[in-house]
């Protein structure tokens, strides 16, 4: 019997094009699709004409972008009949952070009131959870004041912690120190009014390493619509912020060698021009006093508007050049 045969998840994953390559019982038992009609499609022969092609459209390019997506979807069967799902939806990243898959973990809940189906709660067995994304992301569960309940196996791996140690703390554990007071703030506003919050957060592990999460945090909602959990469902993106890291480095390092370079070519090198003609000067006029104080003057601009050249060839090379200055009546003696 297939592990993820029970009687509450519908389960399907897809590879990165969105081709389904497996689904469990309860969803073919849902859609009326056999496993044979179903592999290789995507989840288009699905669509109940009821969602916009933008709610496909902002659904595809979260998922792709590796963010968890989480909402009301209303499907259609083989039948022709409808019904609707609580889906959420969890980017599977290869060794490289690459999306590779995304798993759909979706449950079956009665109509929305009103069209937006704004007014529906997430009545889901937080158990649910626990069972369908154990190692396929970082999953947490914490009652409605954010005592951790629930950490699963990806959870400990990447933090560092045991169960033993965060079942009882607070997320305040992971705090690295890299986000202000209000994004913490505007996240549990969010929460705690029933919304789904979405975004990046900087995490410190037991070491004292950091590492990046993408996150989504969802309340859950009790018979009585009150929060009774929230579950924090992230995947680890800190590849992906040091290659851009890398990448915003290496851009900048650029820029910088044709700053210098133009600094360099379109000033130094007239400057230098000039430096060797007054030289010349000086050895022409060598026994008129009047016109070698006017060539010392001369000489004292040049010297300041090539210092003030190598302060910001200094400060963009994030070095001090030494530069030993040379006259050229020196040379030619």
């Amino acid at each position: 019997m297939d592990s993820w045969d029970t009687d509450d998840i519908l389960l399907s994953i897809t590879d990165k094009s969105g081709r389904i390559i497996y689904v469990n019982k309860k969803f073919c038992d849902t859609s009326q699709y056999t496993k044979d009609e179903i592999l290789g499609k995507t989840h288009r022969v699905l669509k109940s004409g009821y969602h916009p092609d933008s709610f496909y459209k902002n659904l595809w390019q979260t998922i792709a972008k590796g963010h968890v997506f989480s909402g009301l979807i209303k499907n259609k069967s083989k039948d022709g009949s409808t019904y609707w799902v609580q889906s959420t939806m969890i980017p599977i990243l290869d060794e490289n952070s690459n999306v590779s898959k995304h798993r759909c973990v979706s449950y079956v809940v009665n109509a929305p009131k009103g069209k937006s189906g704004n007014q529906f709660r997430y009545l889901i067995d937080p158990e649910i959870f626990k069972n369908a994304l154990d190692n396929s992301a970082s999953v947490a569960i914490t009652d409605v004041n954010g005592t951790i309940t629930f950490a699963n196996d990806m959870f400990c791996k990447n933090s560092k912690y045991s169960k033993e140690e965060l079942l009882g703390s607070n997320h305040r554990v992971l705090k690295s120190g890299y986000h202000n007071d209000s994004f913490y703030k505007n996240l549990w506003q969010t929460i705690s009014s029933g919304k789904t919050w979405h975004g990046d957060i900087k995490n410190k592990r037991k070491d004292g390493t950091f590492y990046w999460v993408k996150t989504m945090i969802m309340p859950i909602f009790n018979k009585e619509h009150e929060i009774e959990n929230y579950i924090a469902v992230r995947t680890d993106i800190t590849s992906q912020i040091e290659l851009a890291e890398k990448l915003t480095k290496s851009e900048r390092l650029i820029s910088i060698g044709q700053l210098s370079s133009r600094i360099s070519h379109d000033i130094r090198n007239p400057l230098s021009i000039i430096t060797v003609s007054l030289e010349n000067l000086k050895i022409l006029f060598g026994t008129d006093d009047a016109k070698q104080k006017q060539f010392e003057k001369i000489d004292r601009s040049i010297h300041r508007i090539v210092h003030q050249i190598d302060d910001v060839l200094d400060f963009v090379r994030g070095k001090h050049l030494r530069i030993n200055k040379i006259k050229f009546t020196e040379i030619i003696e």
